[in-house]
């Protein structure tokens, strides 16, 4: 039984295994590799081959801040977008809409920024925000970083939607988001017409399938704990029925060994009856019946031979030979016996 129960296990633990390594663990590299890809592209832009900030896709050639800053130029990647909203340049350099100054950039207009000045522009602004908390990456974090960027947005529908900034994150000035003032922002309004459907954004959209990936990632990862718990449980299982067979097999062994030692010490108890007139001898408690012709046990002999082996004088004998002592004494075929 326990070693059925042994290979049960056995093919159970293969079956999840298989379904594991066929399973659960390539969909957790599918999905670790699709979440990377989308969060690099709303980062960097889709098919960006830098992650400096100096890409094209992340941010074109750059001429004025009016059109770099509004869609569809803006919304390719989170970095351009933060490029438009926390980049300061020489236009107006108490222009410090995100609370921090980029000394590079600083140095020169929009357009230099976007010929020379990506790389530590970027870097400029990452150092500033590095002590921001960073959150757990999961699918709920990316769907919250959608539903802020939506919460967010300034809406004026006073403005023209076809020229002014009509969606905007920022501050504007008169409709625009290029002014040489203080005024910064990003233009989203032609992506959000009606006319553009469901899409928001290049890198929103690139969130969602971050997030998409996200969900299935978990979902794996939960898959994998519990086929880990699953295969854990089967080998203590094992570990256990091993123990039991183990001990088992010890312990019939032990009880053979015993078994044939009582049977060298005391012999094998042959039927006396099959034994020839010449077997049938009175040093071993047996007699010859004349009558019946066959050897029979002889419990006189019985004693004589036990106060032998017990160095006792002929009636005083042990009583193991009866059940009991009383039946001992009780027995007068012999005389009076002194049972012990």
């Amino acid at each position: 039984m326990y070693i059925a129960n042994l290979q049960l296990l056995a093919a159970e633990a293969e079956a999840a295994l298989s379904k594991y390594n066929s399973n659960v663990q390539p969909k957790l590299v599918k999905e670790t590799n699709e979440i990377t890809a989308a969060i690099k592209a709303a980062l960097y832009g889709k098919g960006a081959g830098k992650t400096d900030g100096s890409g094209v896709k992340t941010m074109g050639i750059l001429g004025t801040r009016n059109t770099d800053c509004k869609t569809p130029s803006a919304g390719k990647s989170i970095v351009g977008d933060i490029f438009c909203l926390c980049a300061v340049d020489n236009t107006k350099r108490s222009a410090q809409h995100c609370g921090l100054n980029t000394p590079t950039a600083a140095g020169g207009d929009w357009a230099a920024l976007g010929s020379s000045y990506k790389t530590a522009t970027w870097s400029e602004i990452k150092t500033a925000c590095k002590h921001r908390p960073k959150p757990k990456l999961s699918a709920d974090t990316l769907r919250g970083i959608q539903a802020k960027f939506l919460s967010k947005l300034k809406k004026d529908p006073e403005l023209d939607e076809a020229t002014q900034a009509t969606a905007y994150l920022g501050q504007n000035n008169g409709g625009n988001c290029g002014a040489a003032n203080a005024a910064r922002c990003v233009d989203y309004g032609s992506a959000l017409k009606s006319a553009a459907g469901a899409a928001v954004t290049a890198w929103y959209d690139q969130l969602t399938e971050a997030a998409a990936a996200a969900a299935t990632w978990q979902k794996a990862c939960d898959d994998d704990k519990a086929y880990r718990q699953r295969l854990k449980t089967l080998q203590k299982q094992a570990h256990q029925l091993y123990a039991i067979l183990s001990v088992d097999d010890t312990t019939t062994s032990q009880q053979k060994s015993g078994t044939s030692e009582q049977a060298q010490k005391h012999g094998t108890k042959k039927d006396c009856t099959k034994l020839e007139k010449a077997e049938c001898k009175p040093d071993v408690g047996r007699k010859y019946n004349e009558t019946t012709t066959k050897c029979e046990e002889d419990q006189k002999t019985h004693v004589v031979q036990a106060n032998k082996e017990t160095e006792k004088t002929e009636g005083s004998v042990q009583n193991y030979d009866y059940d009991t002592k009383e039946i001992c004494e009780n027995d007068k075929k012999y005389g009076k016996l002194n049972c012990a």
